[in-house]
């Protein structure tokens, strides 16, 4: 069970020493042994040896090694099938640091045709590299880094980087940016203690297939933004071991790992956590995502979030706090797989923009936004578009006083039946285009409560809803509105409209408008004679510029 491979067990050594060395294993074995009879599977771990050896040695996990260490000093490597080895464990404060931004400097030319890097723990570069670079950061030569030509690729590098015992980095901003050729990495020797920013670190590594980065320490990083976005390849991430206590950015952490089919976030605490939008943008192979231990009290952005991942067909968000959020455009958009999203919890009081938030979930089949505070919300545009399989929406909490934008909100929500947006406050709105464009299900549409003296464009706001029959427009004023082309182009059952508050007087754009729609119709216009007739004019014009006969109009 013990192997002693370092020479303290020779015969010179003091007969103490030796004594100390014998109690401080026989303490150990006895500990593994209780560990491994606790454990369900027999394995060592490093909670299970904290308790077993009751403070009497430390226990910590160092670059995925279990390493005891008592009160001597002297420490010992248990691995998990509960063999000992002696341990030395390297002094990194002693080691020589490596200044990032002479390393990136070093070797901005090359980083696109650089193969694969190895950062080693001895300074020994061959006679005649390529190319080497002092990168240490006193400039005394004790961090060196170095390019050996790829004997299989002519034109592309291998880079290593060395130092006695190991590298210590100083920042790990952009460290490997743009090293789009690359398809491996071996960082066992680089020590990152002394690091705070790890932002774009990995960023646009598009070949890279796997990161080990389990040794990293990185409990003084504060900003990991970018850190893997852009590695289209990536397959395999070990980030088990990232202390995230003080890290206030992470968005775009992971946008782009367009082939990252797991990722273990687990051990992550995100107290500090004030950035994460895109975090998660493009994670097409992802399926599930767990982010219950999240804590997001302190984030603002959550645009773009989730958006993307394309096979992600669950999500629980009950521990997400939002309170301070403000954007949250396209958080889910474009998640195609997605059927269940529990937002329950979610406290939405200072959200302002919710544009496409939802946009192409095509497979949602329910959704439950009652508990959504909306009354900063200032832009709904395509909020719901696309969401194909939502038979119904019940929206009658929402305050919309303050929306300015909801273009394409409803568009080609085509299993919708019925909505009831009779409390929509509109008297904000700009923009209303596309906005139930191909509900081609709808046949009941409460728009009593409608103000739309600010409106500017009404575009195909109901082209395809080919099972309306009726709409009741009569709380509309086109007072602003300059476009209403194609606006019921394909109501192909629409054969009554309620117009009666509506002039037309500035419209100037009107092209399409009743394209496709039934041979007869009847509109009710204004009780007021003079309005009427202004009406009656427009309206005849745009039914006959489709080929279609003048309606039956009635006089509110």
């Amino acid at each position: 069970m013990i192997n002693s491979n370092n020479g303290i067990l020779n015969h010179t050594a003091d007969a103490k020493i030796a004594s100390e060395i014998a109690q401080e294993k026989h303490i150990l074995e006895t500990a593994i042994l209780k560990t491994m009879q606790k454990d369900r599977f027999g394995n060592v771990s490093v909670d299970g040896l904290t308790t077993a050896l009751k403070n009497s040695a430390e226990v910590e996990l160092i670059r995925k090694k279990i390493v005891v260490t008592f009160p001597s000093e002297r420490s010992y490597e248990v691995d998990y099938d509960g063999n000992i080895n002696d341990y030395e464990k390297i002094d990194i404060a002693s080691l020589s640091i490596m200044s990032n931004t002479k390393f990136r400097n070093s070797i901005s030319t090359y980083k696109g045709n650089i193969i694969s890097v190895k950062v080693l723990n001895s300074l020994n570069p061959p006679e005649n590299p390529s190319e080497i670079f002092d990168v240490s950061s006193n400039s005394d030569g004790t961090i060196k880094a170095w390019l050996i030509e790829n004997t299989e690729n002519e034109g592309y590098y291998d880079l290593f980087i060395g130092g006695k015992d190991g590298v210590r980095i100083d920042s790990c901003s952009q460290t490997f940016k743009d090293f789009s050729n690359c398809i491996s990495m071996d960082l066992e020797n680089l020590y990152t203690s002394d690091v705070t920013e790890m932002g774009e670190m990995f960023n646009n590594c598009k070949k890279i297939g796997a990161l080990d980065l389990s040794g990293f320490d990185t409990k003084k990083v504060t900003t990991m933004g970018n850190m893997f976005s852009g590695c289209n390849n990536l397959e395999t991430l070990d980030v088990s071991s990232f202390d995230t206590k003080k890290v206030k950015k992470m968005s775009q952490m992971f946008q782009g790992c367009k082939k990252l089919k797991t990722i273990d976030l687990s051990n992550f605490i995100t107290t500090s956590l004030e950035e994460m939008s895109y975090i998660f943008y493009q994670c097409n192979e992802l399926e599930t995502i767990n982010v219950s231990n999240f804590d997001t009290s302190n984030v603002q952005d959550m645009s773009y979030v989730f958006a993307s991942c394309t096979k992600l067909k669950n999500l629980s968000l009950t521990n997400f706090n939002t309170e301070n959020v403000s954007k949250m455009f396209r958080m889910f958009a474009f998640c195609k797989n997605l059927t269940s999203v529990d937002l329950t919890s979610f406290n939405t009081k200072n959200v302002k923009s919710m544009n496409a938030m939802f946009q192409e979930c095509e497979l949602l089949e329910t959704l439950n936004v009652s508990n959504f505070d909306t009354k900063k919300v200032t832009d709904m545009d395509s909020m719901f578009y696309k969401c194909r399989k939502l038979s119904s929406l019940d929206l009658s909490n929402f305050n919309t006083e303050s929306v300015k934008n909801m273009g394409g909100m409803f568009s080609d929500c085509n299993n919708l039946t019925s909505l009831d947006l009779s409390n929509f406050v509109t008297t904000n709105a700009t923009s209303m285009s596309y906005m139930f464009q191909n509900c081609g299900k709808l046949s009941s549409l409460n728009l009593s409560s409608f103000n739309t003296s600010k409106v500017e464009t009404m575009v195909r706001m109901f082209i395809n809803c080919g099972s309306l029959t009726t709409l009741d427009l009569g709380s509309f004023t086109m007072d602003s509105c300059t476009n209403v082309a194609e606006m019921f182009s394909n109501c192909l059952t629409l054969n009554n409209i309620s117009f009666k508050n509506s002039a037309f007087t500035n419209i100037t754009d009107s092209h399409g408008m009743f394209l496709r729609t039934p041979s007869s119709i009847t509109i009710v216009v204004s009780s007021d004679s003079t309005i009427a007739n202004g009406q009656k004019e427009f309206l005849t014009a745009r039914r006959q510029e489709s080929g279609l006969s003048a309606p039956t109009y009635i006089n509110n």
